[in-house]
């Protein structure tokens, strides 16, 4: 059922945006937006807030459909507290730089 799922969405955005509260007041905003990994948590959190309710988005236009799929990346949230894969992160990260600029000739051909 889509409200069921409209019901879970919001509850977790709602439990996101409280985290977020508890670290930026224990840490205080600067010490919780010195690390890059609590950027990514607002980021995701305000799209979330942003789509709570698709068909209302900016006043019914919906002009912001477009974000929800962001919302897939909200997995990646993990990566902080898991040593190991926080690593294969970095690596993959540092590595599509590199990647793109290898592809560029066969783009071009």
């Amino acid at each position: 059922d889509l409200r069921l799922l409209a019901a879970l969405n919001a509850a977790f955005v709602g439990l996101f945006a409280l985290e977020i509260g508890l670290h930026a007041t224990a840490r205080g905003l600067r010490g919780y937006l010195a690390d890059v990994w609590h950027w990514f948590d607002v980021a995701m959190t305000l799209i979330g807030i942003v789509t709570l309710d698709p068909a209302h988005v900016l006043w019914g236009g919906g002009a912001l459909r477009w974000l929800r799929p962001l919302l897939a990346l909200r997995p990646v949230r993990l990566l902080p507290r898991l040593a190991g894969v926080r690593v294969l992160a970095s690596a993959v990260v540092y590595s599509v730089p590199h990647v793109l600029v290898l592809s560029l000739p066969m783009l071009v051909i």
